[in-house]
C-alpha cells in the first residue's frame, strides 16, 4: 500500500517521485504501507492521507444463551399505620437542697459539785461557771473586777469567804474576777472647787472629754465646779466623758439648783443639776413660765448604793432601759465600725458590777457601722432638755420621735420633764435615724 506526500522541489523534478519510505530493497510484510514523496514546485505539502485501516480477523462466533424469563411478581406488604403520639411526661422539679446539719457542740465541761452550808471552791473557774456553782450551793454572789495581767480575763482569782468555810444558805459570796487592765487607763482628776475654765483645761489635759451643766450654789461658788461624774479617782479609758456641774445661780442652800433658762436659749441651756428633795411628777401642772424641776444628783460624799448592770451585747434601746431602771444616767457614744450585730453595745464604762451611786454616769459604746451609699443624718444631742421642745426641734429636722416613759422612783431625772436619755445620737445613717427615741422618767 502506498501513502503519498508532496515535497517542495525545483521544476525539473516536479511530478516525479523524489523519495520513498522504506527504501528500495527493504523487506516488509504483506500490505505494509510505503510512503512516496512527489516533487512539486513551491507547493504546500499535501495533507497526509488517512491511515489505511487494517480489518481485524473475525473471532469465533458466540452462540446466544437461553432466554431468561421474568421473575415472580412480589406482592406489596401490609401498610403499617402510625402509632399514637407519645405525650411528654411531667416535668420533674428539683428536690430541696439538703443543708448540712449543725456541727455537734463540744461536750459541756464537767459541773462542779456544791455542798450546801459550805462555801464552794470557785477559784480558777470561768466567771459563768463560778456563778452557777455558788447558786447551786444556795448562795448569792457579788462580782468584783480586779485588774491583773496574771490570769485570763474572766477567771476567778479569789473569793470571800474562803472555800470550805461554813456559811448560812442565802448569804453572799464575793468573787474576784480577773480583768485585763485598761490599755489607756485614765484616773479622773478632782476638779471640784476649780473655776469652770480651769476644770475643763485640767480634764482635757488628762485626755478626757467634758460636758458642762449648770447648777446652783453659794455666792462664793459661782462659776466653780460643785460636782462631777465620774467621781475623782475613777479609772476610765482615754477620751471618756466627764460631766461637771458649775454653780451659775444662787440658791437657798449652798448647792440649790439655779433658776430657769432664758426663754430664747432653746436647747443651748443645759439642765440644772444638783442635790435636793424629791420633785413633782412629769404630769404635775405648772405655769408656762415656771422653771423645770431640777435634776437631783446624790451628794458627792454618799456611798455606793448599787452595782452597774451588765449591758454588753444588748441592743442599744434595751441597754438604755436597763441602766435607767437601775437609777443610772446612760451616755451613748457611737462607734461607726461594724460590730458583731449593728446597734448593740460593744463596750461599757464603768464595767458590770462596779459599785456606783444613783445618778452616776455609765458610758455605753454602740457599734452602728456604715451603710454603703446611704446618706448620713446628724442627730442633735437633747439629753436634759424639755421634752416638748425636743420633739418640736426634731420634727423641724424631719425626724420621727417616740417617747418612752419609765417609772423609776428616786432617779435624778424623776418628775423633771426632761429627756433622761436619747438614741440614736451624733451622725448616723438615715435608716438608723428614722425614729429617735427619748426617755423620760415619771
Amino acid at each position: 500500500m502506498a501513502e503519498f506526500s508532496e515535497s517542495a522541489t525545483d521544476a525539473a523534478l516536479a511530478g516525479m517521485v523524489v523519495g520513498q519510505t522504506p527504501t528500495a530493497g527493504t523487506s516488509v510484510d504483506r500490505l505494509t504501507a510505503v510512503g512516496v514523496k512527489i516533487g512539486r514546485v513551491g507547493a504546500a505539502p499535501l495533507p497526509a492521507p488517512p491511515p489505511t485501516q487494517v480489518a481485524p480477523e473475525p473471532g469465533p462466533t458466540v452462540e446466544p444463551g437461553p432466554s431468561v424469563g421474568p421473575g415472580p411478581t412480589v406482592e406489596p406488604g401490609p401498610v403499617v399505620e402510625p402509632g399514637p403520639a407519645v405525650q411528654p411526661g411531667p416535668t420533674v422539679q428539683p428536690g430541696p437542697t439538703v443543708e448540712p446539719g449543725p456541727t455537734p457542740a463540744p461536750p459541756p465541761p464537767p459541773v462542779e459539785t456544791a455542798t450546801p452550808g459550805k462555801v464552794p471552791d470557785a477559784i480558777g473557774l470561768w466567771r459563768e461557771a463560778a456563778e452557777g456553782l455558788v447558786r447551786r450551793a444556795g448562795y448569792r454572789y457579788q462580782i468584783v473586777l480586779k485588774p491583773t495581767h496574771d490570769l485570763e480575763d474572766g477567771r476567778v482569782l479569789g473569793q470571800q469567804p474562803a472555800p470550805g468555810e461554813a456559811l448560812a444558805v442565802g448569804e453572799t459570796v464575793t468573787l474576784d474576777v480577773a480583768r485585763t487592765p485598761l490599755s489607756a487607763a485614765v484616773h479622773v482628776p478632782d476638779v471640784r472647787g476649780l473655776m469652770a475654765a480651769d476644770a475643763i483645761q485640767t480634764l482635757r489635759g488628762a485626755g478626757l472629754l467634758v460636758r458642762e451643766t449648770s447648777g446652783g450654789g453659794s455666792a462664793a461658788e459661782q462659776g466653780k465646779v460643785v460636782d462631777q461624774a465620774p467621781a475623782a479617782g475613777a479609772e476610765v479609758v482615754a477620751r471618756s466623758w466627764v460631766e461637771i456641774v458649775v454653780a451659775r445661780t444662787l440658791g437657798a442652800s449652798p448647792r440649790a439648783v439655779g433658776g430657769p433658762p432664758p426663754a430664747s436659749s432653746g436647747l443651748a441651756q443645759p439642765p440644772a443639776v444638783g442635790p435636793g428633795s424629791p420633785t413633782p411628777l412629769v404630769n404635775t401642772p405648772r405655769s408656762p413660765n415656771a422653771p423645770l424641776p431640777p435634776v437631783l444628783l446624790p451628794s458627792r460624799d454618799s456611798a455606793p448604793t448599787r452595782n452597774v448592770p451588765e449591758v454588753g451585747g444588748q441592743p442599744a434601746r434595751v441597754a438604755i432601759d436597763t441602766l435607767l431602771k437601775a437609777g443610772l444616767m446612760p451616755i451613748v457614744d457611737i462607734d461607726r465600725n461594724q460590730g458583731p450585730i449593728p446597734g448593740t453595745v460593744v463596750r461599757q464604762l464603768p464595767s458590770a458590777q462596779t459599785p456606783v451611786r444613783a445618778g452616776d454616769l455609765v458610758r455605753v459604746v454602740v457599734a452602728v457601722g456604715n451603710v454603703v451609699g446611704e446618706r448620713s443624718v446628724n442627730v442633735p444631742v437633747a439629753s436634759g432638755a424639755e421634752v416638748p421642745k425636743v420633739e418640736q426641734m426634731l420634727a423641724r429636722l424631719g425626724l420621727s420621735v417616740e417617747v418612752v416613759e419609765l417609772s423609776v422612783p428616786g432617779h435624778p431625772y424623776a418628775g423633771t420633764g426632761r429627756v433622761a436619755a436619747q438614741y440614736p445620737v451624733s451622725t448616723v445613717s438615715a435608716s438608723l435615724a428614722r425614729v429617735i427615741t427619748l426617755w423620760v422618767i415619771r
